[in-house]
């Protein structure tokens, strides 16, 4: 069984580079010019990793189905 997992982007402090859409487009799609959840179930878990740590201002954080922030580091 997969982990259910939800991606949370903080558009206050996105600065829109795009990395994390470049890395996991299903999870991050660009609108307005800021980064926009999108379906983080379907990333594998190691290029979400990935996208998360690309985020150059922490923007970005994963939850797990019980509401509990994960560490992807």
């Amino acid at each position: 069984m997969t982990a259910q997992r939800t991606v949370k982007v903080d558009r206050n402090l996105c600065v829109g580079t795009g990395l994390c859409a470049d890395i996991a487009p299903a999870a991050f799609m660009l609108v307005a010019g800021k980064s926009q959840a999108g379906d983080a179930g379907s990333v594998a878990v190691d290029d979400l990793a990935d996208a998360v740590a690309s985020c150059p201002t922490s923007a970005i954080s994963v939850w797990d189905e019980d509401g509990n922030e994960v560490d992807l580091a």
